[in-house]
């Protein structure tokens, strides 16, 4: 499989609850497959990540309401921050570790930026970014296969996200 849901998805910048609700929901309704929805990531520790079962089958990700005290410590960190978290995340945290998602100012829209570390195969650290309504987000993430992402760059054009 190219890709390996859930995805890590970091709040970049101080948003409403009810937006980040929104955008969670909009995901979820625009999936097929429960575990495919964003992981909403609530702390620099690992803690509040997704970790592997014990017996087997899938972590799940956050399901809308969050927390009414959640805040971000991500806000105010660039897209290089939040993959240096991946690249450091323990094997038994359950994210992708490639791809994964940020809400900017944009998700005041319901749009979702999608990001993948390394180049086709994998390899290396180059970033690319891309904005896609939130309710494709999951979707898109979870049905990509070799080749399909730079498609989507080629149509959504790379996006820089907007802290």
């Amino acid at each position: 499989m190219y890709t390996s849901p859930p995805f890590a998805l970091f709040s970049v910048v101080n948003l409403p609850l009810e937006t980040i609700d929104k955008a969670l929901t909009a995901a979820k309704d625009g999936s097929t497959v429960d575990n495919w929805w964003w992981a909403l990531i609530a702390s620099e520790s690992y803690d509040s990540a997704p970790h592997k079962p014990a017996e087997g089958g899938g972590a799940t990700g956050t399901i809308a309401p969050i927390g009414r005290s959640f805040r971000s410590p991500f806000v105010g960190k660039d897209v290089r921050a939040t993959s240096e978290w991946l690249k450091a995340k323990p094997e038994n945290v359950d994210v992708d570790p490639r791809f994964f998602g940020l809400l900017d100012k944009k998700a005041k829209e319901l749009k979702v930026v999608l990001c993948r570390v390394g180049d086709k195969q994998g390899k290396g650290d180059d970033m690319q970014c891309v904005l896609v309504p939130a309710e494709e987000s999951t979707i898109t993430l979870g049905g990509l296969q070799s080749g399909v992402w730079e498609d989507l760059v080629e149509s959504k054009g790379v996006y820089t996200p907007e802290v």
